[in-house]
């Protein structure tokens, strides 16, 4: 998306869960713009209008055994007791692993981690 005027873009805050709307001045004279997001190629819920605001979006395919541990091994690093991390990350963030994939055909390049 390019624009000549000052824009403000969100920022995710880990401590609160949330996105924080207009956290961060993007002035229009920056020429590059490299965010990244879990919805930014889902079809739903709104999301369709932003691919076609973005130049290019990239997929980072990571197995999904890896993007478990380490998301077990981020709710670890913020205090989780480990029971309540991996219960979190098979119930919630696993099945949005698999939403997300299902739309890795909407980027422009994917790029697989090899072992």
């Amino acid at each position: 998306m390019r624009r000549e005027e000052l824009v403000y873009a969100p920022r995710f805050d880990r401590r609160l869960e949330e996105s924080i709307g207009s956290a961060l001045p993007v002035p229009g004279r920056v020429p590059l713009v490299i965010t990244e997001g879990n919805y930014l190629l889902h079809e739903e819920h709104g999301w369709d209008a932003i691919r076609p605001l973005l130049d290019e979006v990239w997929y980072l395919d990571v197995p999904l055994e890896e993007i478990q541990r380490r998301l077990v091994a981020r709710r670890l690093g913020h205090g989780d007791p480990e029971d309540a991390a991996r219960s979190w990350v098979h119930g919630v963030d696993t099945p949005n692993a698999h939403r997300v994939r299902r739309d890795r055909h909407r980027a422009d390049l994917v790029i697989r981690l090899l072992d």
